[in-house]
Parts: structure tokens; C-alpha cells; sequence
């Protein structure tokens, strides 16, 4: 018994910014060129199906080896003026979650503001770059910790409460609200516009990107709702699909789940690093996390992920 591996499956990719950028504390962007390499390998190597073309198949249990999804969280502009492009071309479909609130409001996420407040003040105390990175094995200066806590506590309280810290944070008041052009989230008229491109799905991604488990059920509720609401009103169509901000399992409880079903949505993902089978719950798909890889370790990851040689 020792040493067998799950059967293969289904594997749905969770992206979230293609870009160059000076600073990535996050770890979020996956650079063009990088980007055109994986979208060559899963044309080459494997089956692109849409989201929920491979829940489908999955549960009749049709689903054909190398069955890939790619999913886009957040809602940068970049998704729109450079991953949407690059797909089509492709021909690989993708399903986007758009966080509402920062499109609305027309500014950065709340993390990349905390990044201008904490990280942007010019040279790190201990003379470490801005470009850190802890995919590339930086060890994390004690500003980037700073970053990184600030973050985490952030992540846990709802809106209002996060926008009253950001507010009393030191030096907030001289950060400008308007958005970097390297950081800006899709405009209300390009979510429009995503909407009506052919092979992309607009899904929700909650209205100002919480862990949902650390809100109360109506706070929770009403996350999903007023994003839900706000897309239909944008792009003319349901958004029956949600990616569970964060995704992880400290971010996604039961109630979660409950609240997500009551809602009556489709589909929602979590971030739990499974593959797709015929038992997966449609309210907890699983995805993995893509970093900024070059061909041959995307290649190398998504042969581990899949659970056979791609």
C-alpha cells in the first residue's frame, strides 16, 4: 500500500497576474513570456476544458487524461490587456474571479496598498531589495515580515474594519488612492468587455477579498451577494462560479461552504492543491497555485500535480 499515488485527475491551474514587476511580494505574476510557455505545454501536452466542462466530465467520469482548467483570481488589468489575449490565441478557455469592490471603486487591492504604505518607501532597513521573492528562496527582510503580518491580520476582519486600520496606518494619508498603472484592477467597462470574450467565464471572487471563515454568516453572505449582484449588473450574466478568497482551509469552513450552496451557486474553489475526480464537491474545487516557472519546471510541477508524466 506504501507509496501508491492517488488515481490521475483532473487539474484546474489558479493564476493571477501576468506581468513584469519590480517588486512581487505576493508572488502573483507569472511574466508573458512564462505565461506563453505554459498556455504552448498545455495545448501540446493536454486537454484545456473550461471549468465546468471538467466538473461535468469528471463526474460522469469521462474525463480525459491531461484535463487542464486555467482560473484567473482577483481581476488585475492585466487578466484583460494581457492574459485574455494570449488564451485566445491559444485556445485554451479560462474562467476569471473578479473582486469587485477595488474595480468599483476604481484603486488597488487592499494588499497592494499596504505594499505602498510598508514596502515602496524607498531602500529596506537592512538594505535588501524591494524585488523580494520567497519563491526564489530570499529569506524575508524584517519589513517584509512586517508586510506579510500586516496582511495576514488584514485578510481576517471584514471591510469596514480594514479600511479603518489602513486609514490610521502611518503615512496612509500621503499613499495616493489612484492607482498604479502596474497595479490597477480591470476597469467596470473591461470587466464588461471580458465578459463578452469568447472561451472566458466571469466568476466572483467576493466583493473586497476577505477569508471568508473569519466573517460572521451574514458578513459572509453578503460578500458574495453584493459581488454576485454587482457583475450581473456589469456584464448582463449570472456569475454562478466563486473562488473562495485565500482558498485555504483556515479560509473555507463549513459554513462557507453552506452559504456558498444557499446562494445558489454552481461552482467555488478553494486553493487545496487536490485534483478534480468524480468525488469532487462542485462548492470545493480544488487548484493548484502557478508561480513564475519556466517551461520545463511547468512542465515538471503540473506532471506532479496530475499524477502522470506529461
Amino acid at each position: 500500500m506504501f507509496g501508491l499515488r492517488p488515481p490521475p485527475g483532473g487539474v484546474v491551474l489558479v493564476y493571477h497576474r501576468i506581468a513584469e514587476l519590480a517588486s512581487d511580494p505576493q508572488c502573483l505574476a507569472v511574466s508573458p513570456q512564462h505565461f506563453a510557455e505554459h498556455l504552448a505545454a498545455i495545448a501540446k501536452h493536454g486537454v484545456p476544458l473550461a471549468l465546468p466542462a471538467m466538473l461535468q466530465q469528471a463526474r460522469a467520469g469521462s474525463l480525459p487524461p491531461r484535463a487542464v482548467a486555467v482560473t484567473f483570481d482577483d481581476g488585475y488589468a492585466d487578466n484583460f490587456h494581457a492574459a485574455a489575449p494570449m488564451l485566445a490565441a491559444a485556445g485554451v478557455p479560462a474562467t476569471m474571479f473578479v473582486s469587485t469592490s477595488a474595480v468599483a471603486r476604481g484603486e488597488e487591492f487592499w494588499w497592494d496598498r499596504i505594499e505602498r504604505l510598508v514596502l515602496d518607501p524607498g531602500p529596506l532597513a537592512d538594505g535588501a531589495t524591494a524585488a523580494w521573492n520567497v519563491t526564489q528562496g530570499h529569506v524575508p527582510t524584517p519589513r517584509h515580515r512586517a508586510y506579510l503580518d500586516l496582511c495576514d491580520r488584514l485578510r481576517r476582519v471584514n471591510r469596514a474594519t480594514r479600511e479603518r486600520l489602513l486609514a490610521e496606518l502611518p503615512a496612509s494619508g500621503s499613499v495616493p488612492r489612484e492607482p498604479r498603472a502596474s497595479h490597477r484592477p480591470m476597469t467596470r467597462d473591461e470587466v464588461a468587455a471580458l465578459g463578452r470574450r469568447a472561451g472566458i467565464t466571469i466568476g466572483s471572487h467576493t466583493e473586497s477579498h476577505p477569508s471568508l471563515a473569519h466573517l460572521t454568516a451574514d458578513e459572509q453572505r453578503s460578500e458574495i451577494a453584493r459581488a454576485r449582484d454587482w457583475l450581473r449588473s456589469v456584464t448582463g450574466v449570472e456569475a454562478s462560479s466563486l473562488a473562495y478568497p485565500f482558498g485555504g482551509h483556515s479560509d473555507v469552513v463549513r459554513r462557507t461552504v453552506q452559504i456558498a450552496r444557499e446562494e445558489g451557486l454552481a461552482i467555488a474553489c478553494t486553493t487545496s492543491a487536490q485534483r478534480v475526480t468524480s468525488h469532487t464537491d462542485p462548492l470545493q474545487v480544488p487548484r493548484f497555485i502557478v508561480r513564475d516557472w519556466s517551461s520545463a519546471a511547468f512542465i515538471q510541477q503540473w506532471s506532479l500535480w496530475a499524477g502522470m508524466e506529461i
